[in-house]
Protein backbone atom coordinates (compact mmCIF):
# COMPACT_ATOMS: atom_id res chain seq x y z
CA UNK A 1 0.00 0.00 0.00
CA UNK A 2 1.22 3.42 -0.51
CA UNK A 3 2.57 6.08 2.34
CA UNK A 4 0.65 8.77 2.51
CA UNK A 5 1.05 12.14 4.27
CA UNK A 6 -1.81 12.61 5.92
CA UNK A 7 -0.83 9.15 8.00
CA UNK A 8 2.22 10.88 9.09
CA UNK A 9 0.71 12.39 12.50
CA UNK A 10 -0.79 9.22 13.65
CA UNK A 11 1.69 7.28 12.68
CA UNK A 12 3.96 9.65 14.73
CA UNK A 13 1.46 9.19 17.98
CA UNK A 14 1.25 5.56 17.26
CA UNK A 15 5.33 5.04 17.63
CA UNK A 16 5.02 6.93 20.32
CA UNK A 17 2.61 5.41 22.77
CA UNK A 18 4.35 2.35 21.38
CA UNK A 19 7.50 3.38 23.14
CA UNK A 20 6.20 3.88 26.16
CA UNK A 21 4.28 0.33 26.46
CA UNK A 22 5.45 -1.65 29.50
CA UNK A 23 7.91 -4.69 29.12
CA UNK A 24 7.88 -7.74 30.60
CA UNK A 25 10.50 -7.33 33.54
CA UNK A 26 7.40 -4.16 34.43
CA UNK A 27 5.10 -6.95 34.52
CA UNK A 28 6.34 -8.85 36.94
CA UNK A 29 7.79 -6.44 39.06
CA UNK A 30 3.35 -5.15 39.12
CA UNK A 31 2.39 -8.70 39.71
CA UNK A 32 4.49 -8.58 43.57
CA UNK A 33 1.26 -6.99 44.71
CA UNK A 34 -1.06 -8.98 45.38
CA UNK A 35 -3.95 -6.67 46.18
CA UNK A 36 -6.15 -4.21 43.97
CA UNK A 37 -5.23 -1.33 46.34
CA UNK A 38 -1.33 -1.48 46.15
CA UNK A 39 -1.31 -3.11 42.48
CA UNK A 40 -3.42 0.49 40.81
CA UNK A 41 -1.24 2.62 42.85
CA UNK A 42 1.98 0.68 41.59
CA UNK A 43 0.54 0.26 38.42
CA UNK A 44 -0.51 4.36 38.15
CA UNK A 45 3.55 5.02 37.96
CA UNK A 46 3.83 3.02 34.95
CA UNK A 47 2.85 3.50 31.11
CA UNK A 48 -0.37 1.85 31.85
CA UNK A 49 -1.82 5.02 34.27
CA UNK A 50 -4.14 5.44 31.43
CA UNK A 51 -6.35 2.38 31.61
CA UNK A 52 -6.67 3.12 35.04
CA UNK A 53 -7.72 6.77 35.92
CA UNK A 54 -11.14 6.28 36.76
CA UNK A 55 -10.47 3.00 38.68
CA UNK A 56 -10.75 2.63 42.50
CA UNK A 57 -9.78 -0.47 44.90
CA UNK A 58 -13.27 0.51 46.36
CA UNK A 59 -15.24 0.41 42.81
CA UNK A 60 -17.55 -2.75 42.78
CA UNK A 61 -16.81 -5.24 41.03
CA UNK A 62 -19.17 -5.12 37.67
CA UNK A 63 -18.01 -1.06 37.76
CA UNK A 64 -14.24 -1.61 37.08
CA UNK A 65 -15.48 -3.86 34.31
CA UNK A 66 -17.90 -1.41 32.82
CA UNK A 67 -15.12 1.38 33.27
CA UNK A 68 -12.50 -0.41 31.96
CA UNK A 69 -14.31 -1.36 28.66
CA UNK A 70 -15.04 2.33 28.26
CA UNK A 71 -11.60 3.14 28.17
CA UNK A 72 -10.95 0.57 25.25
CA UNK A 73 -13.08 2.39 23.47
CA UNK A 74 -12.17 5.59 24.11
CA UNK A 75 -8.44 4.43 23.04
CA UNK A 76 -10.05 3.33 19.69
CA UNK A 77 -11.86 6.82 19.46
CA UNK A 78 -8.84 8.58 20.03
CA UNK A 79 -7.06 6.60 16.90
CA UNK A 80 -9.93 7.16 14.69
CA UNK A 81 -9.81 10.53 14.85
CA UNK A 82 -5.83 10.31 14.02
CA UNK A 83 -6.78 9.16 10.73
CA UNK A 84 -8.89 10.26 7.91
CA UNK A 85 -12.46 9.98 7.88
CA UNK A 86 -12.51 6.97 5.34
CA UNK A 87 -10.82 4.98 7.33
CA UNK A 88 -12.34 5.52 10.74
CA UNK A 89 -15.41 3.36 10.57
CA UNK A 90 -13.12 0.24 10.04
CA UNK A 91 -11.02 1.40 13.08
CA UNK A 92 -14.37 2.06 15.97
CA UNK A 93 -15.01 -1.67 14.90
CA UNK A 94 -12.36 -3.00 17.19
CA UNK A 95 -13.91 -1.36 20.00
CA UNK A 96 -16.45 -3.69 19.79
CA UNK A 97 -13.75 -6.64 20.69
CA UNK A 98 -14.67 -6.24 23.89
CA UNK A 99 -18.45 -6.48 23.70
CA UNK A 100 -17.87 -10.01 21.50
CA UNK A 101 -17.51 -12.57 24.11
CA UNK A 102 -20.23 -10.75 25.57
CA UNK A 103 -22.72 -11.54 22.53
CA UNK A 104 -21.23 -14.72 22.43
CA UNK A 105 -22.10 -15.95 26.11
CA UNK A 106 -25.67 -14.13 25.64
CA UNK A 107 -26.45 -16.14 23.17
CA UNK A 108 -25.67 -19.46 24.13
CA UNK A 109 -27.58 -18.49 27.51
CA UNK A 110 -24.47 -18.38 29.66
CA UNK A 111 -24.62 -14.43 31.01
CA UNK A 112 -21.95 -14.58 33.31
CA UNK A 113 -19.71 -12.67 31.52
CA UNK A 114 -21.34 -10.04 30.63
CA UNK A 115 -20.56 -6.48 32.57
CA UNK A 116 -23.70 -5.66 34.70
CA UNK A 117 -22.88 -2.51 33.83
CA UNK A 118 -22.69 -1.84 30.21
CA UNK A 119 -21.75 1.29 28.41
CA UNK A 120 -24.18 2.95 26.80
CA UNK A 121 -25.31 1.75 23.55
CA UNK A 122 -22.89 3.28 20.35
CA UNK A 123 -23.27 2.25 16.59
CA UNK A 124 -20.56 -0.08 16.53
CA UNK A 125 -22.37 -2.25 19.83
CA UNK A 126 -26.10 -1.89 17.66
CA UNK A 127 -24.15 -2.82 14.49
CA UNK A 128 -22.61 -6.14 16.27
CA UNK A 129 -25.85 -6.54 18.05
CA UNK A 130 -27.45 -6.89 14.62
CA UNK A 131 -25.57 -9.90 13.38
CA UNK A 132 -26.71 -13.00 12.43
CA UNK A 133 -26.77 -16.13 14.19
CA UNK A 134 -23.51 -18.37 13.27
CA UNK A 135 -19.91 -17.84 13.86
CA UNK A 136 -19.85 -14.69 16.02
CA UNK A 137 -15.89 -14.65 15.28
CA UNK A 138 -15.99 -14.84 11.37
CA UNK A 139 -18.94 -12.24 10.90
CA UNK A 140 -17.17 -9.78 13.05
CA UNK A 141 -14.20 -10.07 10.76
CA UNK A 142 -16.66 -9.87 7.58
CA UNK A 143 -18.30 -6.85 8.79
CA UNK A 144 -14.77 -4.93 9.63
CA UNK A 145 -13.88 -5.78 5.96
CA UNK A 146 -16.91 -4.51 4.75
CA UNK A 147 -15.87 -1.01 6.37
CA UNK A 148 -12.53 -0.95 5.13
CA UNK A 149 -11.89 2.17 3.42
CA UNK A 150 -10.71 1.63 -0.71
CA UNK A 151 -7.28 2.75 0.42
CA UNK A 152 -7.13 0.14 3.70
CA UNK A 153 -8.17 -2.76 1.17
CA UNK A 154 -4.70 -4.21 1.90
CA UNK A 155 -4.62 -4.61 5.28
CA UNK A 156 -7.21 -7.55 4.66
CA UNK A 157 -4.23 -9.69 3.42
CA UNK A 158 -2.01 -7.59 6.12
CA UNK A 159 -3.00 -6.99 9.54
CA UNK A 160 -6.60 -9.90 8.91
CA UNK A 161 -4.87 -12.64 10.70
CA UNK A 162 -3.50 -10.73 14.14
CA UNK A 163 -7.20 -9.55 13.99
CA UNK A 164 -8.50 -13.15 13.66
CA UNK A 165 -6.04 -14.52 16.25
CA UNK A 166 -7.71 -11.67 18.83
CA UNK A 167 -10.66 -13.22 18.47
CA UNK A 168 -9.58 -16.32 20.50
CA UNK A 169 -11.88 -16.91 23.65
CA UNK A 170 -8.68 -17.46 25.60
CA UNK A 171 -5.98 -14.63 24.20
CA UNK A 172 -2.23 -16.78 24.25
CA UNK A 173 -0.09 -13.71 23.89
CA UNK A 174 3.24 -15.12 23.38
CA UNK A 175 6.54 -13.16 22.98
CA UNK A 176 7.30 -13.96 19.78
CA UNK A 177 3.46 -12.26 18.46
CA UNK A 178 4.33 -8.98 20.23
CA UNK A 179 7.64 -8.98 18.08
CA UNK A 180 5.99 -9.64 15.07
CA UNK A 181 3.27 -7.12 15.15
CA UNK A 182 5.85 -4.79 16.21
CA UNK A 183 7.76 -5.65 13.30
CA UNK A 184 4.75 -5.43 10.92
CA UNK A 185 4.00 -1.99 12.21
CA UNK A 186 7.14 -0.54 11.94
CA UNK A 187 7.14 -1.65 7.93
CA UNK A 188 3.91 -0.50 7.63
CA UNK A 189 4.05 2.49 9.46
CA UNK A 190 2.46 5.83 7.39
CA UNK A 191 -0.17 3.25 5.78
CA UNK A 192 -3.84 2.17 6.47
CA UNK A 193 -2.73 -1.14 7.81
CA UNK A 194 -0.48 0.49 10.52
CA UNK A 195 -3.21 1.50 12.79
CA UNK A 196 -4.52 -2.50 12.76
CA UNK A 197 -1.22 -3.36 14.09
CA UNK A 198 -0.91 -0.47 16.60
CA UNK A 199 -4.86 -1.18 17.68
CA UNK A 200 -3.74 -4.86 18.10
CA UNK A 201 -0.78 -4.03 20.24
CA UNK A 202 -2.35 -2.00 22.28
CA UNK A 203 -5.24 -4.49 22.87
CA UNK A 204 -3.22 -7.08 24.15
CA UNK A 205 -1.78 -4.48 26.51
CA UNK A 206 -5.29 -3.84 27.54
CA UNK A 207 -6.16 -7.81 28.39
CA UNK A 208 -3.69 -7.82 30.64
CA UNK A 209 -4.32 -4.77 32.25
CA UNK A 210 -8.06 -6.15 32.58
CA UNK A 211 -7.05 -9.44 33.73
CA UNK A 212 -4.72 -7.81 36.03
CA UNK A 213 -7.43 -5.65 37.95
CA UNK A 214 -10.33 -8.20 37.99
CA UNK A 215 -8.20 -11.15 39.16
CA UNK A 216 -7.12 -8.92 42.29
CA UNK A 217 -10.80 -7.64 42.15
CA UNK A 218 -12.01 -11.37 42.72
CA UNK A 219 -9.84 -11.93 45.60
CA UNK A 220 -10.53 -8.83 47.10
CA UNK A 221 -14.68 -9.59 47.10
CA UNK A 222 -13.93 -12.92 48.03
CA UNK A 223 -12.00 -11.99 51.06
CA UNK A 224 -14.96 -9.21 51.45
CA UNK A 225 -17.80 -12.47 51.31
CA UNK A 226 -15.63 -14.54 53.94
Amino acid sequence: MTRRADHAYAATRMAARLGDMPNEELWQRLDLARRLGPWLEDARATPLRHWLTRLAAATPFHDLEGTLRAEWREAVAETANWLPAPERPAILWLATLHDLPGLQAERSGTLAMRAASAAAPTRETEALARLPAGDLARLWQAEWRRRLAPAALGAVTIAGPFLEALLLPDLAIAAETTAQLRRRFRRHAGEPAASFFYLALLWIEFVRTRGAVMRRATLQTGRAAA
